[in-house]
């Protein structure tokens, strides 16, 4: 129980700083970093062993990255299925402009 009350308080933090942030870019490293940690959290808590490749190969836009960590973590469990704001990020390229480093 007291981790899904982590999972609703980390989903909602997320919400809430999704309404409070501008929309810039990061960089293709720091996109794939923060979906692996959701990633890796999420498999965690449903103690699973990783049966999908998450690969971020271009810059992204925050709020797409935001939507994919936010997915993964509100995902069921067992999970079965990679979120389609994840697909996206193997395959946008966010517009360069405002990168942050």
């Amino acid at each position: 129980m007291p981790g899904r009350v982590l999972l609703i308080l980390t989903v909602n933090f997320s919400m809430l700083m999704i309404s409070c942030m501008t929309d810039n870019i990061v960089d293709s490293w720091e996109a794939q970093t923060r979906v692996n940690n959701a990633y890796f959290l999420k498999l965690d808590q449903c103690k699973q062993q990783s049966f999908f490749f998450l690969f971020v190969p271009n810059d992204q836009q925050d709020s797409d990255v935001r939507r994919c960590e936010g997915e993964l973590l509100a995902s069921g469990c067992p999970m079965k299925n990679m979120p389609a704001s994840c697909v996206l990020l193997m395959i946008k390229k966010a517009p360069h402009k405002d990168i942050d480093h």
